[in-house]
């Protein structure tokens, strides 16, 4: 979810559309004032212009990357697209092992930097995929 500014958004209740599932079952009646960017339910329509407002004005900041001045809709694209590109690049295991290091972290951020990245250089992970080249000469010769 975006951030306005530095700081969280709370949603109104959202809404969820319903999948029929037995024939017998009534529809639930659609709100009448709905966000189109996050569902959310608004009570009339001042609050939902209030709201469409406050969505398409560049005040809201991706939470991944940190960029700022950027509309709702583009700040949950940004994201999205952030998100997606951190899991190709980290596997479950390396991420947990560097969130342990972050979360247990006391020093300054330009430490804890150089800390996550001797981690990633000098140390395998378990379920960590590792490439192995052979070379054409032996390094170690038998006796």
């Amino acid at each position: 979810m975006p951030l306005i500014g530095n700081h969280v958004h709370v949603l109104n209740p959202t809404y969820k559309k319903y999948k029929k599932r037995k024939e017998d079952e009534e529809i639930p009646k659609v709100p009448d004032f709905i966000v189109p960017e996050t569902n959310e339910i608004c009570e009339n329509l001042e609050e939902l212009e209030r709201k469409k407002f406050l969505y398409d004005y560049p005040i809201w900041t991706c939470r991944i990357s940190g960029k700022e001045g950027l509309t709702y809709s583009t700040a949950d694209k940004s994201e999205h697209d952030c998100s997606k590109s951190i899991k190709k690049v980290f596997s479950n295991e390396v991420s947990k092992s560097l969130l342990q290091i972050i979360h247990t972290n006391t020093q300054t951020t330009d430490i804890l930097i150089k800390t996550l990245y001797n981690t990633l250089q000098q140390e395998f992970f378990k379920g960590e995929s590792v490439i192995v080249h052979k070379s054409a000469s032996p390094t170690m010769t038998k006796k």
